[in-house]
């Protein structure tokens, strides 16, 4: 069992407030993902979880069992960190085995411990290795087993994959979701990363200014942003804003030639639409019921099996994604189609979802 819920947590150093009353539940077995920007707060929230810092009020607890004040080692949490912080004298095996050696397990339990969960890792041929002779996705998976020979109630991981470059990182990736499949543990997922957060979470909180802005499933959060903030953080390339005003029923772009009839109840007539880049066609690729303006093509850039193109608009700039077949060139003017039911609506004032 590891079902974590954490209740009005608040963290203050002097004046200076990190967390400011933070809400979150997690269903035993949930892979929660804590997600974003420099200073929003996660990495004080993971540390408060693990017990290397304390609240300055409020509650975590684990199986319905508060953990504030108790002391690390008895929580029954492993935490793999940003750094692998392996032990370079010792074997893989004995960095993976320090933690039951810690604990005077006995050596035939340590080595059959060790050996299943280097199966896990497939890393069997590594552990008379020292982690000098290894490399960074190697390593990781030391770390990684290092805290699985526990069998915890809960894992922390601390942006376990920052230090490793593009292919490993998603290499690990799908190694951390296919363990988390099998072993079913309650896992808490600290990133700045949001491919990783949309790929591995079960649970997404995106975290802003030590608040909570938003937790649900990464469907929920990519498809219904409950602020301008979450819309723009979650989605590669950001969703396009476009400001304007409601009248008489009818939107029309403050910088964007774009009109179209809007039916909503804003509080204000000034309100702000979001659209995704996958949600504007370009050409014959736009929808038939789509809202369609001219554009001026300013850049593209080819990704692969898509490219990103960048346009003006009037004075408004959209980004949007074509298949890489699609012939468009820098200064080319292009008919763009915006599909009704890619529009997210935003107040304009305070930023909320309509």
């Amino acid at each position: 069992m590891g079902a974590l819920t954490i209740s009005q947590i608040k963290k203050e150093y002097g004046t200076l407030q990190v967390l400011k009353g933070v809400d979150i539940a997690l269903d035993d077995g949930g892979f929660l993902v804590l997600l974003g920007s420099s200073g929003c707060g996660k990495s004080t929230l993971l540390s408060i979880i693990a017990g290397l810092a304390e609240p300055t009020s409020g509650d975590v607890r684990l199986d319905d069992k508060s953990i504030v004040g108790v002391h690390p080692k008895d929580r029954d949490i492993a935490m793999v960190f940003q750094s692998y912080a392996l032990y370079p004298n010792l074997s893989v095996a004995r960095n993976i085995a320090f933690p039951l050696e810690m604990r005077n397990v006995p050596r035939a339990d340590r080595e059959k411990a060790v050996a299943e969960v280097a199966k896990l890792l497939r890393i069997e041929s590594l552990l008379e290795r020292k982690p000098a002779q290894l490399s960074g996705g190697q390593r990781q998976r030391v770390a990684i087993g290092r805290a699985l020979v526990r069998k915890p109630k809960l894992f922390l991981f601390d942006e376990p994959l920052s230090n490793l470059d593009a292919r490993l990182r998603s290499e690990m990736r799908h190694e951390i979701k296919r363990l988390h499949g099998i072993l079913g543990t309650t896992i808490v997922y600290v990133t700045h990363d949001q491919v990783e957060a949309m790929t591995l979470a079960t649970q997404l909180v995106l975290m802003h200014n030590g608040q909570v802005e938003q937790q649900g499933t990464p469907s929920q959060i990519y498809d219904q942003p409950r602020t301008m903030r979450v819309a723009d953080f979650v989605g590669s390339p950001p969703m396009n804003f476009i400001a304007g005003k409601v009248l008489n029923g009818r939107f029309r772009g403050d910088t964007c030639p774009i009109e179209f009839d809007f039916r909503g109840s804003a509080g204000s007539s000034e309100i702000v639409i979001g659209v995704r880049p996958e949600a504007i066609g370009v050409g014959a690729n736009g929808s038939a019921s789509g809202i369609e303006i001219e554009a001026n093509v300013n850049l593209v850039e080819l990704t692969g099996p898509e490219q990103l193109i960048s346009t003006r608009v009037g004075g408004q700039d959209l980004i949007l994604t074509a298949p890489a077949s699609i012939d468009v060139k820098p200064g080319q003017m292009v008919r763009l189609s915006i599909a009704p039911q890619g529009l997210h609506f935003f107040e304009a004032s305070q930023g909320l979802r309509l």
